[in-house]
C-alpha cells in the first residue's frame, strides 16, 4: 500500500469515527481493521463497522457526515430492518460499510463484550472483541473459502491468543459445521 492510499483511507475512517463517536453511536468496528487491531498488519480496502441505528439516529447520522460522505438515508432506513449500508468519503472514494444487525447472538455478545481501542494517535473506537471477529471470520470463510479470513484468524491467535477466551469461541463455533 503507497503512502497516499493510506493516508487516505486513514482520513475517511477517522472521519466516520469521528462522527460516530460525537454523535454517540452505538457501533463497533469489524472485519479486517478489526483483525489487524488484534493481529497482523494488512492492507483492507474498506471499513466495516456493526451499528445499532433507528430512524431518528440514521437521521441525525446522514446529516453529520453530509458534507464530507455520499450517504444515502434511504439506504440507511432500508437498512433499519437488518441489512447493509455504506457512506463513501467524497475526496477519497474510500468506503464505509455498515451493518445493522438482527437478532444475531454472536453480534449481540460483541457488543457487550466490545473494547475501545486506540484507532490512531488522537482517537479511540469501539472495537468487536477479538473472540467476535474470529466468530464472524469463520463464518465470512465457509460463505466464500477466502483464505484471507484464516490468515486474519492466525494472525489473531498468534497477537492476541493468550488473553482470548477459547471456552466462548469452541462453544459458539459449534454451530458452524
Amino acid at each position: 500500500m503507497t503512502p497516499n492510499v493510506e493516508l487516505e483511507q486513514h482520513r475517511a475512517f477517522a472521519g466516520v469515527i469521528d462522527v460516530l463517536e460525537a454523535i454517540g453511536a452505538d457501533y463497533v468496528i469489524w472485519g479486517g481493521v478489526a483483525a489487524v487491531a488484534y493481529g497482523e498488519q494488512r492492507f483492507t480496502h474498506d471499513m466495516d463497522v456493526v451499528i445499532k441505528l433507528n430512524a431518528d439516529d440514521a437521521h441525525f447520522m446522514a446529516k453529520a457526515l453530509e458534507d464530507g460522505y455520499h450517504v444515502s438515508l434511504p439506504s440507511m432506513l432500508d437498512a433499519l430492518r437488518g441489512g447493509f449500508f455504506n457512506v463513501i468519503h467524497l475526496e477519497t472514494n474510500v468506503k464505509v460499510d455498515f451493518f445493522v444487525p438482527g437478532p444475531d447472538s454472536i453480534l449481540h455478545w460483541a457488543f457487550k463484550h466490545r473494547r475501545k481501542l486506540p484507532f490512531d494517535e488522537i482517537r479511540q473506537a469501539s472495537f468487536m472483541p477479538p473472540e467476535s471477529v474470529i466468530l464472524t471470520k469463520l463464518r465470512a470463510y465457509r460463505g466464500s473459502g477466502s483464505n484471507r479470513h484464516l490468515d486474519d484468524i492466525e494472525g489473531i491467535l498468534r497477537i492476541s491468543g493468550p488473553g482470548l477466551d477459547l471456552a466462548y469461541i469452541c462453544d459458539s463455533s459449534l454451530g458452524f459445521a
